[in-house]
C-alpha cells in the first residue's frame, strides 16, 4: 500500500510540474488583455486540479475522514473546472462575435 501512495505523490507532482510549465509558457508569450485574461484563467483553474489531487493524497494519508476529503476533492476541482469554464469563454468570445456579425 505505501508503494501506491508513493506513486500517487509521484503522479501528484508531475500534475504540478505541467502546471507550473504551462504557466511559464503561457506567461512568457506576453499577451495583454482579453487574451491575458483568458490564459490566467486557464492556467489558474489547471493548477487547481493538479493541487486538487496532491491535496486529497496528502490529507488522506494523514487521516482525514476518506467522505470529508472526497468532498474536499470535488470542490477544489469544482473551482478548477469553473476557471477553465470562464478561461475558455473568454478566449472564445471574439470569435463568437465575429461568427455572429458575418
Amino acid at each position: 500500500m505505501e508503494s501506491l501512495t508513493s506513486l500517487n505523490y509521484v503522479l501528484d507532482g508531475i500534475l504540478i510540474l505541467i502546471g507550473l510549465l504551462m504557466a511559464k509558457e503561457a506567461f512568457s508569450l506576453g499577451l495583454g488583455g482579453a487574451m491575458k485574461r483568458s490564459t490566467r484563467s486557464l492556467v489558474i483553474g489547471a493548477a487547481f486540479l493538479g493541487v486538487a489531487h496532491i491535496i486529497e493524497t496528502t490529507v488522506l494519508h494523514y487521516g482525514m475522514e476518506e467522505h470529508a476529503n472526497e468532498l474536499l476533492h470535488r470542490v477544489i476541482v469544482l473551482v478548477g473546472m469553473a476557471l477553465l469554464l470562464i478561461g475558455l469563454k473568454e478566449l472564445l468570445a471574439p470569435f463568437k462575435k465575429s461568427t455572429q456579425t458575418g
